[in-house]
């Protein structure tokens, strides 16, 4: 974190403490909404803000708030491709494959870590930071993907965090053809001069 010479610890660094989390300005109904559409089985949502005004701290403060049967792995450093995502991804869950399944393809090592989950009544949330600079065809394939592991029921959900240019992104997939995955979008508006 970073400090000046008195010691002061700045609340918009991105290691901020949480004690730091501004409330007001509809941050913490933000967190506890997306919380809820995070329990109430929402599998793709969506955080748009511009820079500065709390994108990563409100993802911060989610994942400090939810149950412990709820896994969080958040993404924040730009990936490159979706084979990059799922590897991460398994590597934050600390899950490992038995020697025949390491040349699955991705789809079929996530129907495995999709069993595991609902063995042990958990589900998976990705939280991808800057999400703006997610290449498109990575998120179609995320998006897609998330289609096909919650066919039956709901164990793997995203949240994804980003700038403005992020919406336009999402405005591309459209276009594409998804199930009816249940989808939810918020956004942050800047804080006034009063409120910082």
């Amino acid at each position: 974190m970073k400090q000046d010479s008195v010691g002061y610890t700045s609340p918009f660094s991105e290691n901020a403490d949480l004690k730091y989390f501004f409330l007001g300005a509809g941050r913490g109904k933000v967190v506890q909404q997306i919380r809820d559409s995070v329990l109430g089985g929402m599998s793709f949502i969506t955080l748009v803000a511009e820079e500065g005004d709390g994108k990563s701290m409100v993802c911060r403060k989610l994942q400090h708030h939810m149950p412990e049967n709820v896994l969080c792995v958040s993404l924040t450093s730009h990936v490159e491709s979706f084979e990059e995502v799922i590897k991460q991804v398994f590597k934050e869950i600390d899950f490992t494959f038995k020697e025949e399944e390491k040349d699955l393809s991705v789809f079929e090592q996530f129907q495995l870590v999709k069993k595991s989950l609902e063995e042990a009544e958990q589900r998976l949330l990705i939280i991808f930071d800057e999400a703006e600079k997610l290449y498109l065809a990575t998120l179609e394939r995320a998006r897609k993907m998330l289609d096909q592991v919650n066919e039956q029921n709901v164990c793997v959900q995203m949240l994804l965090a980003g700038r403005s240019l992020f919406k336009e992104n999402l405005k591309q997939l459209l276009l594409c053809n998804f199930d009816n995955s249940l989808e939810q979008h918020f956004q942050l508006e800047p804080l006034t001069g009063e409120e910082t």
